[in-house]
């Protein structure tokens, strides 16, 4: 099993995948994205499960479901973590269907919890009644209201994302069962 400096030197490559937004059904194909070459190994080393501290006092959780399937969310931190937006990326063209529908149990057991706690106008936030699941390996993202407070991280957070799709894809290539927990 290769370790986190051993994997540094690998050649990263370009990954092609689907980004969309699960309230809004915005959809971007993104063909073969790779980052800027100076974010690279910081995106890298946040690819294991774990909390990890961003600039600006974000912190970002990640959860591995499955080898295929993981789950991080960007927020803030106070004295408890406000996540801004939740992400579901599916790494394998091969598990689409079962990642799908884990993504939409979570979001209808959300909508459900919702339901009777947030004013009606917010139940949007958690349906996603028109959504078809993407035919290619993809990243669902689900923004939170909690977004509203931190406006200004709206025009970082998508690139964000699809960065840090790209660095996961590469570290399932190298370590497809990885489920170490590195806090940074």
């Amino acid at each position: 099993m290769k370790t986190q400096s051993s994997t540094a030197a690998q050649k990263y490559e370009p990954v092609t995948f689907t980004h969309l937004t699960l309230h809004t059904g915005h959809i971007t194909e993104q063909s073969e994205f790779i980052p800027e070459v100076p974010l690279r190994d910081m995106l890298m080393s946040i690819t294991y499960d774990g909390v990890h501290t961003l600039p600006d006092g974000y912190r970002i959780m990640v959860s591995r479901f499955h080898p295929w399937h993981v789950c991080f969310s960007v927020g803030v931190y106070d004295s408890t973590f406000c996540p801004l937006v939740f992400c579901h990326a599916c790494l394998d063209p091969d598990h689409l269907d079962e990642t799908w529908d884990k993504v939409m149990e979570i979001m209808r057991s959300t909508a459900s919890y919702a339901a009777g706690r947030l004013p009606a106008p917010m139940h949007y936030f958690f349906e996603t009644p028109f959504l078809k699941r993407p035919q290619t390996p993809f990243l669902a993202v689900a923004i939170t209201p909690m977004c509203a407070l931190e406006a200004k991280a709206l025009f970082w957070l998508g690139d964000f994302e699809r960065c840090l799709y790209w660095a996961l894809w590469n570290r399932n290539k190298v370590t497809p069962n990885l489920k170490t927990a590195h806090v940074n």
